[in-house]
């Protein structure tokens, strides 16, 4: 696929973990297994949430092209009659919400591996971080990066989750150029 990742072959469920959720799963579904016993429900509930998670990988994979689709040397998108600060406000907006929504998705996870058992609650990262078992395995790193990657995006993504949106379209416009190469050629005019 030049160069692009392949969505099936760099899946969740090409991991240890992923591969045994969905043999076991499967052969749930067909009938192979007891879809009622516990360890098939737990299975079902890790197969949901790592589903959930691959979900997000693709629609923020998208987001990005469609973000990409509205650069102006793009003539089909200037044949359509979407405005597009309208068009990149509402594409930024839904890329800037689903980032952060990747930390829970995985805290999540880690309750469901773990039976840990936690609701899913604001508190559920403190409750997570605080469990020894998740302390001894170091699978509390990625928390880290998590949350240094997503910091100077936090205020923007609670604007949006507050407001319901961005106050306007220059700003949306403006911000996702920031995430593309700045090209002279299209945005110097003297």
């Amino acid at each position: 696929m030049g160069g692009e990742w392949a969505y099936n072959e760099l899946s969740l469920f090409t991991t240890p973990l992923g591969q045994v959720v969905q043999i076991e799963n499967v052969e749930a579904v067909l009938g192979k297994r007891d879809a009622g016993t516990e360890r098939a429900l737990y299975i079902a509930r890790v197969n949901d949430s790592l589903s959930s998670i691959a979900q997000s990988f693709w629609d923020i994979e998208l987001t990005i092209k469609l973000i990409e689709f509205a650069h102006p040397k793009i003539k089909s998108f200037k044949m359509t009659r979407v405005d597009r600060g309208e068009y990149l406000k509402y594409h930024f907006e839904n890329y800037i919400f689903r980032l952060p929504k990747l930390k829970d998705q995985v805290l999540n996870l880690l309750n469901i591996v773990f039976q840990l058992g936690y609701s899913q609650s604001n508190g559920l990262e403190k409750k997570i971080k605080n469990t020894a078992i998740l302390q001894e395995k170091k699978l509390l790193v990625f928390l880290n990066y998590f949350n240094d990657a997503f910091c100077q995006i936090k205020p923007l993504r609670d604007t949006i989750a507050h407001r319901g949106d961005l106050a306007d379209s220059n700003l949306a416009m403006l911000t996702t150029y920031l995430l593309v190469k700045y090209d002279p050629e299209l945005y110097d005019y003297c």
